[in-house]
This record gives structure tokens, sequence and C-alpha cells, in this order.
């Protein structure tokens, strides 16, 4: 049996546990309540923006506007607390697609917008990244009929009926003030159109495209039934129709032309950053010539590691090491070794020569810097031309292949014809 001092302290907690349940009881109600309430704003707001693009001409922002002063008008006090944004930093969600929709939503029309995803995304991308949008904002659109999945009808496919959902749903939040609780980032940027909806783009010149083809075919089909026709004149007919075929003949090629720039464009723009991101890449690498062969990868990296160690006279960290090109019985492998800094690069690099002191590496194994394979195939290009010209032998350059007394034996293209008696290998200048 309890003392008289236990059963009082037994019997408050057992009171505040029963207010807490009473409290959140209570809660759980209002919450309820809340979320009614929200779910009729939505949809009243969400009817009003409606009639206010139709009759405007699909001016978004005009739009919101209007049905945002329409709603704080009718639905004042617990309204204006729904829509009210909390000042707390925002979540971040991953989605290319959000991202470009967001961005664009309030800077072009709906139309073009739309055009731009349904051609640049697949259809799986498209139900992703509704599903994410409707996860973000779970609280305000899980009550909304555009949170289901569409299927493909005869009409349109499920694709074009799940954009349209996004953009209605963007709105909403939108309408809502909780759009700024939750920022879309790209984690891809190959995913993301390279141009704006507004703009000349890749999507806007298929769609004239297939126009023209539609036209074309209108066309074929109106000629071919009047040729069916034995009252009529074939000569006028056919004179219009080769007109006419002329100049859609001429547009398409203005098309394919534009669209052949376009493309050159977007690879001239990306190619620079491609190459820097391997120049970088390459900041920090050496390649190590003469590490012979084993199949204990642990036994060639530890002989790696001390190359480096006399090369810069002190040990080397190496963040990963591996060996290029595939297995040969017959030929070393060269091995790439990334360091952790460029100081370690250069330090290696400036100290190779003292491989020469160590007779286990004396003439067998070489340090090389990391470089594209253009460059070092011209600079082995240059070093067998030279050492062929001070050999006394006959040289000669024919379309970037270099030629010794009359046999072709390096090409700036392909790297090594044949095998060189110039006294220096592939396997030594990392082709």
């Amino acid at each position: 049996m309890l003392c008289k001092s236990c059963d009082t302290e037994r019997h408050r907690m057992w009171l505040e546990s029963k207010q807490k349940k009473e409290k959140d009881g209570a809660d759980r109600i209002d919450t309820a309540a809340v979320s009614a309430q929200a779910a009729d704003v939505v949809q009243q707001q969400t009817a009003e923006r409606r009639a206010a693009v139709k009759s405007q001409g699909n001016k978004e922002t005009g739009s919101r506007q209007f049905t945002r002063s329409t709603a704080d008008n009718e639905t004042p006090g617990k309204t204006a607390d729904l829509v009210t944004t909390d000042d707390s930093k925002p979540s971040v969600v991953i989605n290319e697609l959000l991202m470009y929709a967001v961005y664009y939503r309030d800077r072009s029309a709906a139309s073009s917008l739309r055009s731009v995803i349904l051609n640049y995304y697949s259809g799986t991308e498209i139900a992703v990244a509704k599903k994410q949008l409707i996860s973000s904002f779970g609280q305000y659109l899980c009550d909304s009929n555009l949170s289901t999945e569409r299927r493909s009808s005869t009409q349109r496919s499920a694709s074009e009926a799940e954009i349209d959902d996004i953009l209605e749903l963007l709105e909403i939040v939108d309408n809502l003030n909780v759009q700024a609780s939750v920022q879309f980032v790209a984690a891809k940027y190959d995913r993301l159109p390279g141009y704006g909806p507004e703009e000349i783009n890749v999507c806007s010149l298929i769609d004239r495209q297939v126009a023209a083809d539609k036209n074309i075919t209108e066309l074929t089909n109106k000629v071919d039934a009047l040729s069916s026709s034995r009252v009529l004149d074939y000569q006028p007919i056919k004179e219009a129709f080769a007109t006419l075929n002329k100049d859609i003949t001429t547009s398409m090629q203005s098309i394919q032309k534009h669209l052949s720039d376009l493309t050159g464009n977007i690879h001239s723009a990306t190619k620079p950053v491609h190459a820097d991101a391997a120049e970088r890449d390459r900041q920090c690498n050496v390649v190590v010539f003469g590490i012979p062969e084993n199949s204990n990868r642990n036994s060639w990296r530890n002989k790696v590691l001390e190359v480096l160690r006399h090369a810069a006279g002190h040990e080397i960290s190496v963040s990963d090491a591996f060996r290029l090109g595939r297995y040969n019985t017959a030929k070393c492998r060269p091995v790439l070794v990334k360091l952790q800094s460029v100081w370690d690069r250069r330090t290696v690099l400036s100290g190779s020569r003292k491989l020469t002191d160590v007779p286990e590496f004396r003439r067998s194994v070489y340090i090389y810097p990391d470089e594209p394979v253009e460059v070092r195939r011209r600079k082995m290009f240059d070093k067998m031309k030279a050492r062929a010209v001070a050999e006394g032998k006959q040289v000669s350059i024919t379309d970037d292949v270099l030629s010794v007394n009359g046999a072709d034996v390096f090409s700036l293209s392909r790297g090594f014809i044949r095998e060189s008696r110039l006294g220096v290998t592939a396997s030594q200048n990392g082709q």
C-alpha cells in the first residue's frame, strides 16, 4: 500500500494526463474545422481565377491579384490566418520541372510554358513532379480534386492533364500565400531547358513543323479529291499546288536552318563548360608509367605510393589510383593517380627526376602530368619528328600523319599506327 505522499503525487499526475488528452482532442477538432474551411476557400478562389483568366485573356498575374482581393473581401477573419505564411526558413525540394514551372509561371504565357514542359519532359518526370508538389503542400492540397492520378483519354494524354493540374495546384498554393515555404531547386542542370517559354526554341520550331506537315496533308487530300473530279481543269490546280509546295518547302528549309543554328548554339555554349570541368579534374592528377602488373591491387598501389614518396621527398596522400586501358599480358598499363591538392601534384612532377637515383625505378618508372589525349599526342608527334630529323631519317607529314622513311608511324587522330623504332613507346608517353 502506497503512503499518503505517493498517493497524492500519483493523483496529481493522473489529473495532468487527463487534462492533456482533453486539450489534444480539442486541438484536433479545431484542425479539422480549419482544414475544411481551407478547402472551401481553395475551391472558391480556383473558380474565381478561372473566370478572371477567361475574361482577361490568360493574364495570370492580374487574375491572381483579383482572386486574392475578392477572397480577402468576402472571407475575412480566419481566412486571412490560413493564407499567412511562416517566416521560418523554407524547405528545399529537388525537382527540375517544378523549379522551371515556378520561375516562368509569371514570366510567360501559360500555353507556352505548358508546351515546353510537355515537349521537354517525359511522362514519368511529369507524374513524379506532380506527386512531389502534392507531398510538399499536402495539408493544403490533400482535399483538392486535382490531386488524383490522371489517365489518358481519346481527347488528351495523361501527361497533358497532369501538366494542367501542376499549374492549377501552383496557382492554389500561391493564392494561399504558402508557396514561399517551399523552395524548388535543380540538381541536374541538363534536365532544365536552356531557354524560356517565350523564346525561339526547339519546341516552338517543332510545333511549326507539325503545323506545316498538317497543312501539307490537308492540301494533298484536297488536291486528290479535285483530281478525281472530271469536271475541273487539272492544270491550274497542279500549278497552284506546285507553287504552294515550293513555298512550303522554302519555309521548311528556313525552319530547319533555324533549328540547326539553335542546336549549334546550344552545343557551343555547353562545350566550354564540359571542357573546363575536365580541366579542373586533371589539375590534381598524375600518370605513373612502368608499375608492373599485379593481380593484387594493394601490391601495385603500395608501389605507386613508394614512387610518389621518392619523387616528393615525403609521404603523399592519394585520393584514388587505377589502371588505364584493358589488361594485356604484353603491355604494362599506366596508373592514373588522383592527389589531394594541386601543390602535391607540382611537388611530385618537379621531383620526378629523383627517380633516377633509385636503382629500382631508374629507366623503368616515369611520372607525367594528366593531360588531354590531344595534348599528349601532339607532344608525342613533335618528339618523334624531332628525333627522326636528328637521326637523319626522311620525315614527311600528310594530313596530320607522320611518316618516317616512307612508313606511317604516328597520327594525331589515332596515335601510334605501328611499333616505332625511334626508341619511344606508347606506354611510356601515355597515348
